[in-house]
């Protein structure tokens, strides 16, 4: 087997890394998008979700898999403060 074979399946992976960031991005403003047209009175039901969503992004961060200041993350973590989700 060749060096180039081995940079090549490098190189795809790191495009599919890529795409699948941008993907994850994409669906993140979406979900975000869609959680800020929820009413008032249906939000209580969102809490577990979105909590749930905050702790994969969390778990994400600490593997450095996304950064810890990355948007999607910021805004879950001040919507999480903002609702006083975070209260145990």
């Amino acid at each position: 087997m060749s060096s180039t074979t081995g940079g090549g399946v490098a190189r795809v992976r790191d495009e599919n890394d890529a795409d699948a960031g941008k993907r994850a991005e994409e669906l993140a403003g979406q979900y975000w998008a869609d959680l800020q047209q929820v009413t008032p009175d249906k939000l209580a039901a969102k809490k577990d979700e979105v909590k749930h969503l905050l702790d994969i992004c969390n778990y994400l961060a600490r593997f450095n898999i996304i950064p810890e200041d990355a948007a999607p993350k910021v805004k879950l973590e001040e919507f999480v403060k903002e609702h006083n989700w975070d209260k145990k």
